[in-house]
């Protein structure tokens, strides 16, 4: 199953909320990763979550956390873009392989390359 969480205090409107959803279908078909069971938080309490960041993966529960106060959808759906290239890398056992450095090296790298191509194929064929 997956589903989007929109916790309280998300501070995403209507349109917001919906074009999140749109994109993580349209990202999950984009990696190859459209049969797996996730599901994306939007939460506006990044010290509940231990959001150290802007967004993370958990490979244990397939749950992509994602903080959302004072963001624009477009960057928040990188957010998302970026942790699901991290979970197709998990599909590939890559995590049980090598360290997973919080910045820089291949991994990262990869995640924000592939996150910025797709952003910009959602936003062109929206």
């Amino acid at each position: 199953m997956r589903k989007v969480i929109v916790e309280k205090g998300c501070r995403q409107d209507e349109d917001g909320i919906a074009t999140i959803c749109q994109f993580c279908i349209f990202s999950a078909d984009y990696l190859g990763i459209d049969s797996l069971n996730y599901a994306v938080i939007l939460t506006g309490d990044k010290e509940s979550h231990g959001i150290k960041t802007t967004a993370y993966f958990n490979p244990n529960t397939n749950e992509l956390v994602i903080y959302t106060l004072g963001r624009h959808p477009h960057d928040i759906c990188r957010s998302i873009a970026h942790e699901m290239v991290h979970m197709r890398q998990g599909m590939n056992d890559f995590f049980g392989r090598t360290e997973i450095k919080d910045v820089g090296g291949f991994f990262e790298d990869e995640a924000n390359a592939v996150a910025g191509q797709i952003v910009k194929l959602f936003i062109a064929y929206r």
